[in-house]
């Protein structure tokens, strides 16, 4: 006989959830770096993500993780780019059904030496602003996909 288990009974594992993100799958992460380096003329900083990603949730709550459409597909676009000393990303928005925490929706492409990926918010925030410092633009990038999977702390 199979019983209905409720959100609470479900038993996440022991170790925390770092944060939700859509992986992107090997086509999309190269289709994207050639077209960064296209469209903006840089060569890429040095360090590139390991697990390139678009953050869905940083720190999610066990609820958030249950609801997660953990394996799905999902699709978005690139709709704009930034870059300076420090990192270079893409702006994107994703499809319908899926709700990012992030006040910009990005995927980091590439950092310098000794700066880590979550400078990418601060990025991306700066090129919103028109801060002087930061190279991007507004622009209607590729079409990218990636799976919705969960990192553990």
């Amino acid at each position: 006989m199979w019983l209905a288990a409720s959100e609470a009974d479900l038993a996440l594992p022991e170790a925390e959830v770092k944060y939700i993100g859509a992986f992107l799958d090997a086509s999309s992460w190269r289709r994207v770096v050639k077209w960064f380096a296209a469209q903006s003329g840089e060569r890429l900083l040095p360090t590139l993500p390991r697990a390139p990603h678009l953050t869905i949730k940083f720190a999610p709550t066990d609820a958030e993780v249950l609801r997660a459409p953990l394996g799905s597909k999902l699709d978005m676009q690139v709709v704009s780019w930034a870059s300076d000393e420090y990192g270079q990303a893409v702006g994107v928005v994703v499809g319908s059904g899926v709700r990012v925490a992030a006040p910009i929706p990005h995927i980091t492409i590439a950092n310098a030496s000794g700066t880590k990926a979550v400078y990418s918010n601060k990025l991306m925030a700066m090129l919103r602003a028109s801060d002087p410092t930061v190279r991007g633009e507004r622009v209607r990038g590729p079409k990218l996909s990636g799976a919705i999977q969960v990192v553990y702390k």
